[in-house]
């Protein structure tokens, strides 16, 4: 995640180039949005989501820029869209891997910040 704050931020305070960065590091883009307001504009894809009497979800891509972040990642459903065979256990372990996910950003984001004087 480091790596990912220090690459954006050297392309928005020193390069200053137009950039599309692509992130599933979610602090990142939040924490630099603040910092840098005129410059960063979070954006993900907008999608439609129907569940299914099984109980099974159904995303639909719907290939348009939407203000803000993605509520959730969709690797599972994209792996089915492109034909990749389901593995058992597949939606626990994203399941697990995103409840990882937001408690690793909640401890970043309840950790004190370093600041520069």
């Amino acid at each position: 995640m480091a790596v990912a704050s220090a690459v954006l931020e050297h392309l928005l305070d020193v390069t200053k180039c137009k950039t599309l960065f692509i992130t599933h590091y979610p602090l990142v883009a939040t924490e630099l949005e603040k910092k840098y307001p005129q410059a960063l504009e979070n954006l993900h894809m907008a999608y439609t989501e129907d569940v299914r009497v099984d109980g099974t979800r159904e995303i639909t891509f719907l290939y348009q820029l939407t203000k803000g972040l993605a509520k959730e990642s969709f690797g599972v459903e994209c792996a089915r869209l492109a034909g990749l065979p389901e593995s058992p256990g597949g939606d626990e372990i994203e399941k697990k891997l995103e409840d990882l996910r937001i408690m690793i950003d909640s401890m970043t984001l309840s950790s004190p910040q370093d600041t520069d004087a």
